[in-house]
């Protein structure tokens, strides 16, 4: 397998019209739904929580199912090409709901849409990510699989922020340039599942080797010690993450007084995102994966502590802030898949079985539950401190900006130092994953002899 052509392009295709519709969905539905449906940011908040919660029901179940899953087309495509009908369904819901809704009508109908674009992605990505770690078994080439991969996602999300973040802070009409973007990241999606999915294997030898039982799968899953340890370290940087997300278009418009310009911000992150992919890979291939993770995180560090300083007018310093948050975020996305991918052939090792879709639904809901944790938090911390996005009021007040400057640059500062402290943990290195292929590799002989 070390040796096959890896069908990078037909891997990374679906993604980028799922990825451009869920970024759009994360980074700004929060913003657009207290300003333009006037729902209470704090209720926002509370949903995305709640969406968190029900996460940790849909994860686990798709990753387990999409492991036992045995059809003609495989494990993995069947469930990918079934979250097509949903995502377009429920985004459509959450960006385009009646005119006539309002009050307990309108935040009952956006909770049943955040509950249904959750779990629509997740029957994407899960068993998506999953297919990622079985195409290569090389140490360091799943890091290239994965950079290849997020070239398309980062590129989707290049487009859905730059365009139609500007698009929609720009627009005289913004429901209706939601809905276009809607109908448009729906029909991406359908036609690039449609292009790739014939052009994309996957490994027949793994067809029913997934767990029993889902409870089965989760106990191997935390016996692992190694993805302990990356999933503490996971839980922790993305309740940064979560504050993030949310917050960086309150920070634009109210705090620097430059909504107009939050697509352009959201362009330097994902530029520098492209930019850096291909820095971090290679520095992968040279010192290792965690090296260079933690080389990553100091990056990071470094951009959230300049945002704790930004003040109106401050574009450009907020520009260099995001550039050096993006680059921890593209090492995050490429190591993170490709070293949860090594953590599977050591479970494989002790348990004899492929379970890359309860490894990847564990790391999903844990990243999930934490960002929608801190989205909680922020949308209540500034609701607390007084926020208010009628149109009437032109300028939030200091404590509102001090509040959300904080959460911004605070919180994800204070989670990478603890997650980078963690991660020194790791004990799964390049030369210790060439001793589990090679006895993985030995027992396959052995079986095929017998």
């Amino acid at each position: 397998m070390q040796q096959q052509r890896v069908p990078v392009v037909a891997y990374g295709l679906p993604a980028f019209g799922v990825m451009g519709a869920t970024v759009l969905f994360t980074a700004y539905i929060v913003k657009y739904s207290t300003d333009v449906l006037l729902v209470p940011a704090g209720v926002m908040g509370v949903l995305f929580a709640v969406g968190r919660l029900w996460d940790g029901v849909t994860d686990p179940l798709v990753g387990f199912l999409s492991d036992r899953t045995e059809t003609r087309w495989g494990r993995r495509r069947p469930w990918m090409v079934a979250s097509v009908v949903p995502l377009a369904l429920f985004g459509w819901m959450a960006w385009a709901p009646p005119l006539a809704l309002e009050g307990n009508g309108l935040v009952v109908w956006m909770a049943v849409a955040v509950l249904g674009f959750s779990t629509a992605t997740t029957l994407f990505f899960v068993p998506h990510n999953a297919l990622g770690a079985e195409l290569v078994e090389d140490y360091t080439r799943r890091t290239s699989v994965f950079a290849a991969r997020e070239y398309f996602t980062v590129s989707a999300s290049l487009l859905s922020l730059g365009g139609g973040v500007l698009w929609l802070t720009t627009s005289e009409d913004p429901r209706h340039a939601a809905l276009m973007l809607t109908l448009g990241t729906s029909g991406i999606i359908a036609l690039s599942m449609l292009a790739s999915m014939p052009r994309l294997p996957e490994r027949r030898e793994f067809l029913g080797r997934g767990s029993a039982h889902p409870l089965d799968a989760l106990r191997d899953t935390f016996a692992n010690p190694h993805a302990r340890t990356v999933f503490a370290m996971v839980l922790i940087l993305h309740m940064g993450g979560g504050a993030s997300a949310v917050l960086s278009p309150f920070v634009m418009d109210d705090v620097i007084g430059a909504r107009e310009h939050t697509g352009t911000v959201y362009i330097v992150h994902m530029v520098v995102q492209l930019l850096t992919i291909p820095v971090w890979t290679g520095l992968a291939r040279r010192v290792g994966k965690k090296t260079t993770w933690i080389a990553a995180m100091c990056c990071g560090m470094v951009g959230y502590a300049m945002i704790l300083f930004v003040g109106e007018g401050d574009l450009v310093w907020m520009c260099i802030a995001s550039g050096f948050t993006a680059s921890l975020h593209a090492a995050g996305v490429v190591i993170g898949y490709s070293v949860v991918a090594d953590v599977i052939d050591y479970d494989e090792l002790q348990t004899g079985e492929r379970k890359e879709g309860s490894y990847y639904a564990v790391y999903h809901f844990l990243y999930k539950s934490a960002s929608g944790l801190m989205a909680a938090v922020a949308g209540l911390a500034i609701q607390q401190a007084g926020y208010d996005g009628s149109a009437e009021v032109v300028e939030q007040s200091a404590l509102v900006k001090r509040t959300i400057t904080g959460l911004l640059g605070g919180i994800p500062l204070g989670c990478i130092a603890i997650g980078l402290i963690l991660f020194t943990r790791y004990k799964l290195t390049g030369e210790e994953h060439a001793r589990i292929r090679a006895a993985l590799d030995e027992r396959n002989i052995e079986a095929q002899r017998d």
